[in-house]
């Protein structure tokens, strides 16, 4: 261990891990918010044409009539299936690095890959509406290029929480990161409902833009104040430095509020209050799940985590493409379905 460190910059009275942690949330913020926001955006982008269908049997009882013929006025004329492929296209990217990216964390660093794949995906995101514009071909190949950009995130964010968290402190600080990944869902969701809906940027190429332009602002912070480990620091403390290095079940909470989606039927507000419910149990698994992989192999914590990872997100392109199967022939109980398996 060094005994010459100095604390520089912010890092004399605000410790690095926690700026690490900080900067990490951030970051799983953003790779959620990128993951998911096209499920509300392309609502708005895409021309939908629904027929007459019934509801009698999720709707049994009442004096409700529901008439399902509508019709959404989007740019893009992209039928039930095309949007499908479009949504799954981000995973297929997604699930092919995440193996590699773990090989590549451990041999090269993760600051640096982390960021670029954080890099590519926001450049990419500002040019989404772009490639949207070009036609369906290069807008998918543009997903799922992001995918593969963002593949390698979880894999390097594990190799660096087993440098830089002190064994009694990661599955707190693993919590916080993780946190930010469920915030960027819970934030992402709606600001892309209301950017839509505004004409601010022309509508729906303003998530486009705004994430794109956070995600370029999080690289230049990542790259000025984030390191690849303790060692690697020219500006921790050498207390805080000497810390770090002395220092270093079943799951059933989400499921029952997912079948209690079932049983709510048509009722929307219980339905939403199963939602939040299900969003608060899974933060349950995040501090001992993920802590596990570092636990169990610190040097290869990567690897593990990507091998996982990529198992985890084969639903991500499964799912849609199975909804849209069952919705065009107007199956609409293939939600109680998808729930149960869920």
């Amino acid at each position: 261990m060094r005994g010459n460190r100095e604390g520089k910059l912010c890092f004399s009275f605000i410790p690095a891990r926690y700026v690490f942690v900080g900067l990490t949330a951030l970051g799983l913020f953003l790779v959620y918010a990128f993951k998911g926001f096209l499920s509300v955006a392309i609502v708005a982008m895409a021309t939908r044409k629904t027929g007459s269908g019934s509801m009698g049997m999720e709707c049994p009882g009442g004096n409700t009539t529901t008439n399902n013929n509508f019709n959404t006025r989007g740019e893009f004329d992209w039928d039930d299936r095309a949007q499908a492929t479009i949504l799954g296209a981000y995973f297929y990217g997604y699930i092919a690095l995440q193996l590699p990216a773990g090989v590549l964390a451990e041999l090269f660093g993760a600051k640096w890959i982390f960021g670029s794949g954080m890099l590519i995906t926001s450049l990419l995101s500002m040019l989404g509406p772009v490639t949207a514009r070009w036609g369906f071909a290069p807008f998918l190949a543009t997903r799922v290029l992001q995918g593969l950009a963002q593949g390698v995130t979880i894999p390097c964010m594990n190799a660096m929480v087993a440098r830089w968290m002190p064994i009694m402190e990661r599955s707190r600080g693993i919590s916080v990161i993780f946190a930010g990944s469920a915030i960027g869902s819970v934030v992402t969701l709606p600001l892309t409902g209301y950017l839509c809906d505004e004409t601010f940027l022309g509508g729906w190429p303003a998530i486009f833009y705004v994430l794109g332009t956070v995600g370029i602002i999080w690289c230049v912070l990542w790259t000025i104040f984030v390191f690849d480990s303790p060692d690697s620091h020219p500006f921790i403390t050498q207390r805080e430095y000497d810390y770090i290095c002395k220092g270093q079940g079943t799951f059933f909470g989400p499921s029952i509020c997912l079948i209690g989606v079932i049983f709510a039927e048509c009722n929307t507000t219980l339905t939403i209050v199963f939602f939040v419910m299900a969003m608060g149990f899974n933060g349950f698994n995040y501090p001992g799940y993920n802590s596990n992989f570092i636990d169990m192999a610190p040097d290869f914590s990567g690897i593990l985590q990507g091998i996982c990872n990529s198992i985890g997100n084969i639903p991500g392109f499964v799912g849609p493409i199975v909804a849209a199967e069952f919705y065009s022939k107007g199956v609409f109980g293939f939600i109680k379905y998808m729930f149960i398996n869920n």
